[in-house]
């Protein structure tokens, strides 16, 4: 739970969403204490428990480490929803390694910092199929002031430098 993660999970819980959590070291999820939410000791685990699945690491060799785990417990339709700041390239191998197990994948960066975040004011940048992106919406407006989208998977100008439980 990071500076910008953290006060998104506690955005989401806050809208009314169920939140399930799991973090590398789980004294991390100790941030999380305050906020209504299921803490997971295992990424399995928390896939099965969730329809759309939002990750907020460091490096795209992360997001492929934690996506290969993931796989294991989540349902076809399940959403992988990327808000790191990775490569392009990186969004599309997520995707396609997402589609063979019938996942759908979302490349949402965010933008605007811990302040945007603590506000939940920051910018989400959605890249991916459309009605995928329309059924995430109404957890990005929990910690976004916008949503939009740029493109497709991985499109350029994207900003690098509900019934659903979301995690």
């Amino acid at each position: 739970m990071g500076d910008q993660g953290l006060p998104m999970a506690k955005a989401v819980a806050e809208a009314g969403f169920p939140l399930h959590a799991w973090a590398w070291r789980s004294t991390f999820l100790d941030a999380l204490s305050a906020s209504p939410h299921i803490g997971h000791d295992g990424v399995k685990d928390l896939a099965a428990a969730c329809d759309i699945v939002a990750l907020r690491v460091r490096t795209d060799d992360d997001v492929l480490q934690l996506v290969t785990g993931l796989l294991e417990g989540l349902r076809p339709g399940s959403i992988v929803v990327n808000h790191g700041t990775g490569l392009p390239g990186n969004a599309v191998r997520l995707t396609e390694v997402c589609a063979e197990a019938g996942i759908s994948a979302l490349d949402a960066t965010v933008s605007g910092g811990r302040p945007a975040a603590e506000e939940r004011r920051l910018t989400t940048m959605v890249g991916g199929p459309r009605p995928v992106a329309e059924g995430c919406e109404k957890v990005f407006a929990s910690f976004s002031r916008h949503v939009v989208r740029p493109g497709d998977v991985g499109a350029p100008g994207r900003g690098r430098s509900s019934s659903t439980t979301p995690c």
